[in-house]
């Protein structure tokens, strides 16, 4: 895709964002923002914020932590301990069971980005409930990437054209044969998911050196359509299916 079509791109996104997005005041000093973004009920998800001294207060009400209790996740042990990884990679703290993120007004945005990457990270932690997962998707990637030896760094933020911070699952590191490749895992990968992922690959590319973009998707818990593999295609993502990872390791790996 040419730089043009990128940066096209960021302003429909910074427009849909804007024209979707719906903030209304619930309460004396408490707005509700009402975001595009679906969780996995399909629902919108819903951020709180109020004031606090000269800081803002974004909150997501409680909602995920209550969604994981009522699928029968609790929090202990490892799945503590991956609660605490998601929070403190997106700079994210619990109050009284709500996801915290703090921040000025001029910092907004961003730390909202923030909050709804860990709603939707924290939402994923359901899978684990399940009898036949031992852990959630991310988990199973990392632990099959130490199996077959790449060499990657978890958790990667890269700042876009935007000026917007986004997180990335993993980076490969470039090779004499390979660029950097930039993976997200998409444990749900649904329009949503592929969407969000298209949009900040897209909003990197114009301000980083060359790199891949790989989707590896969680095609043995969903179905994923082939719409989604080929929208990921049209904008010069890579999508694999976790069911043919022995065919695309050789790629990490070079």
């Amino acid at each position: 895709m040419d730089d043009f079509n990128c940066q096209t791109l960021v302003k429909k996104y910074s427009e849909w964002l804007q024209e979707e997005t719906n903030i209304k005041s619930i309460a004396d000093g408490v707005c509700e923002i009402t975001t595009p973004f679906l969780d996995r009920h399909n629902d919108y998800i819903q951020i709180y914020v109020t004031q606090r001294d000269n800081l803002l207060i974004l909150s997501d009400g409680g909602y995920s932590l209550a969604e994981l209790r009522s699928s029968g996740v609790e929090l202990k042990e490892w799945r503590e301990q991956l609660f605490d990884e998601i929070t403190r990679a997106f700079g994210i703290t619990q109050e009284d069971g709500q996801l915290i993120a703090i921040s000025s007004l001029e910092e907004a945005p961003q730390r909202k980005l923030d909050l709804i990457q860990a709603i939707l990270a924290v939402s994923d932690m359901y899978i684990s409930a399940r009898p036949y997962k031992t852990s959630v998707f991310k988990h199973e990637v990392e632990s099959y990437f130490i199996e077959k030896g790449v060499r990657f760094v978890p958790t990667v933020r890269l700042i876009g054209k935007s000026r917007l911070t986004h997180n990335f699952d993993y980076i490969v590191p470039r090779s004499q044969k390979r660029p950097d490749r930039l993976l997200k895992t998409l444990s749900h990968p649904d329009r949503n998911s592929a969407i969000s992922y298209m949009l900040q690959v897209s909003d990197v590319r114009p301000v980083r050196e060359k790199f891949e973009a790989l989707a590896i998707m969680n095609d043995l818990e969903y179905m994923v359509k082939s719409q989604i593999e080929q929208a990921l295609k049209e904008y010069s993502i890579v999508p694999f299916r976790w069911s043919q990872r022995e065919q695309f390791i050789a790629q990490l790996i070079d």
